[in-house]
């Protein structure tokens, strides 16, 4: 089956509001960010954990109340560490 996976009702087939946790990987910020929204203010899934690309966008992200995993920010802080 293909679906959009930012459609609710996609989510809602794959049974997203019996998730325990979701994390959301794809390579697009705006993507992750809408199915994360999605899983915790409509599925009320737990806990919701996106990657985001960009760093200055992991403030919108917390304010949602979602974790991020920023793999810039991860790698900045291994090249301070490592200089």
């Amino acid at each position: 089956m293909e679906a959009d996976e930012i459609e609710k009702y996609t989510l809602l087939l794959a049974n997203i509001e019996r998730a325990e946790i979701i994390i959301t990987a794809t390579n697009d910020d705006n993507t992750n960010l809408m199915i994360t929204q999605i899983a915790k203010k409509i599925c009320n899934v737990p806990k919701v954990i996106a990657r985001v690309f960009d760093p200055t966008r992991q403030k919108l992200y917390e304010d949602f109340g979602i974790e991020t995993i920023s793999p810039i920010s991860l790698s900045i802080e291994k090249f301070k560490s490592l200089v």
